[in-house]
């Protein structure tokens, strides 16, 4: 559910994946153009009106002219008229794994992604990938009420103490 626009359309690439046999690639079979800006948008806007602790995980490498060409990762809470900063890349990377804080989009519940790549009119190079993208609601989970349970009781010591590294637990289940 993403859509290109610029000069050179961002697509799969089965050139390099960090899973799976394809990823997303800025420039599918080669370098990305010079003197230029691309971008790929989200398509569908994500609600986050009842997210508790929403993050952006995926995978990315990059390869782009050292201090001139960029990659921006960006939100919109305005359905694109406006775009907020998350994340800037530049220089070279092998695949790492990317983990972005949302909680300021908490309460929004329509929410935009877009990363854009600029480049200047000399050196040109292989440019950005990503890969497993996903949006996920880190909830508190359901607390179990001990009085269902048969035995809840247990022990648990931590030594030594008082604490010091490396900490050890004991643990004692009924």
């Amino acid at each position: 559910n993403w859509i290109s626009s610029g000069e050179q359309l961002w697509d799969t690439t089965f050139m390099d994946a960090f899973s799976g046999n394809h990823s997303f690639a800025d420039s599918r079979y080669g370098n990305y153009l010079p003197q230029g800006e691309t971008m790929i948008y989200s398509l569908d806007p994500v609600d986050f009106s009842t997210a508790e602790n929403p993050w952006i995980e995926y995978n990315a490498k990059w390869s782009l002219e050292a201090n001139d060409d960029l990659v921006f990762l960006q939100a919109s809470i305005t359905n694109g008229n406006t775009w907020f900063f998350l994340k800037e890349y530049r220089n070279n990377s092998h695949w790492v794994q990317e983990r972005i804080d949302l909680g300021a989009y908490i309460g929004q519940s329509n929410v935009l992604f877009r990363l854009v790549l600029t480049a200047d009119e000399f050196v040109h190079s292989d440019g950005f990938y990503f890969d497993d993208f996903k949006i996920v609601d880190y909830r508190e989970p359901d607390m179990v009420p001990t009085s269902n349970l048969d035995n809840p009781s247990f022990k648990a010591i931590a030594f030594p103490n008082p604490g010091k590294l490396p900490l050890q637990l004991a643990l004692t289940l009924p």
